[in-house]
């Protein structure tokens, strides 16, 4: 394997949950579905990987606060958090 793909064999579906745990609740439950959305979970660490970076640029509590969100109308993309975390400066719950 490539050096720069190396670090992705260090990946797992519990880790990656664990990382959005880290974030919050509802990034885990995110999450959860994305892995669980496909046959190879492995297919999916990258859309994974792409909400918890959210955090570095909206902060944990918004993006959590998307999650919670995303949940409520059944989504589970990158693209459509990201959307949501654009186009809604407050979430108010």
């Amino acid at each position: 394997m490539p050096e720069r793909h190396k670090y992705i064999s260090e990946w797992n579906p519990e880790r990656i949950k664990d990382w959005g745990f880290s974030i919050g609740e509802y990034v885990k439950i995110v999450i959860e579905n994305i892995l669980c959305s496909k046959k190879y979970p492995e297919q999916m660490y990258k859309v994974c990987i792409g909400i918890i970076n959210l955090s570095k640029k909206y902060g944990k509590e918004r993006v959590n606060n998307a999650c919670k969100r995303a949940i409520k109308f059944d989504i589970y993309s990158n693209k459509k958090i990201k959307n949501i975390l654009e186009q809604v400066n407050y979430f108010r719950y």
